[in-house]
C-alpha cells in the first residue's frame, strides 16, 4: 500500500474521524454550493476519473492552509486536526485499498497530490464507507 498522508479530525480512541470535511470522508453538496471532490453519473454513481479524497506523498505538502498550527499553518484557531499515515509503499498509482478503492497520484500539476477513488462504479454512500473501512488502517504521524 502507497504511503499517503490526509490531515483529518480525530476520535477519542486517536483514529480519523469519519466526516466528509476535515475528516475520513469526501465532500459532495449540491450545485449551489461548488463543493464537490467527485462527479455523480446520470445513475448517481461516483465516476472514476482524477477525482477523489486527496491524500499527500508526505505531511509536508499538505498545503498550509489544511495543516494545524503545529504544522505550520495558519493560526485559525483550528489545533483539532492532526495529519495521519496509510501504508508504507511507494508513491505510486494503481494500488488496491481494502478491494474497493485505488490510489492515483499524481493528479493535476502537483506531483505530491493524490486521491483515492473507487475501483468501479458505486453510490456515494458506498465510496462513504468503503473509505470508513479504511479507518483502523490510518495511523497518526506527525513526525
Amino acid at each position: 500500500m502507497p504511503r499517503m498522508f490526509r490531515v483529518m479530525e480525530k476520535e477519542e480512541d486517536g483514529l480519523p474521524k469519519i466526516k466528509d470535511d476535515a475528516g475520513l470522508g469526501i465532500r459532495y453538496a449540491d450545485e449551489s454550493s461548488g463543493i464537490r471532490e467527485v462527479r455523480l453519473d446520470a445513475d448517481g454513481k461516483v465516476k472514476i476519473e482524477k477525482k477523489g479524497m486527496s491524500v499527500f506523498r508526505a505531511w509536508r505538502e499538505v498545503p498550509l492552509i489544511r495543516r494545524p498550527e503545529r504544522l505550520g499553518g495558519p493560526n485559525r484557531g483550528d489545533e483539532d486536526t492532526y495529519c495521519f499515515r496509510l501504508g508504507d509503499g511507494p508513491w505510486e498509482s494503481g494500488i488496491i485499498l481494502e478491494d474497493k478503492l485505488d490510489m492515483l497520484a499524481p493528479t493535476g500539476n502537483n506531483p505530491n497530490h493524490g486521491v483515492v477513488r473507487p475501483i468501479k462504479l458505486v453510490t456515494l454512500a458506498e465510496y462513504r464507507t468503503h473509505l470508513a473501512e479504511t479507518r483502523s488502517n490510518w495511523i497518526l504521524d506527525e513526525s
